[in-house]
């Protein structure tokens, strides 16, 4: 896989690094969607202040609940596909450098 990652980026002779995808500091969790908001509000609870990351299968899922998050008070910005570079590279880096919690 890693070779064929490096022939579609048409990578001549790359050097490969390889390192766990573990990260001690962070926690990954799925669950089956039941009562969203419910979820979202006690997942948030449970770490407040901390940062997280939430994802959305749809883009307008991701506007709706980053705006709802805002108006809740919640340091919160929208990331996806049908921005333009320049508006995902603020959010991302409004969060890298701590001026969103959520993302």
């Amino acid at each position: 896989m890693r070779r064929d990652i490096a022939g579609q980026l048409h990578l001549d002779r790359p050097r490969i690094l390889v390192g766990s995808f573990d990260r001690p500091n962070l926690v990954y969790r799925v669950r089956r969607r039941l009562n969203l908001q419910k979820q979202i509000d006690d997942v948030l609870a449970r770490h407040p202040g901390q940062p997280g990351i939430i994802y959305c299968i749809r883009r307008a899922d991701v506007d709706q609940l980053s705006g709802e998050l805002c108006r809740r008070g919640y340091r919160a910005g929208p990331y996806h596909a049908g921005m333009t570079d320049e508006e995902r590279r603020k959010s991302q880096n409004s969060f890298v450098e701590d001026r969103l919690d959520l993302i």
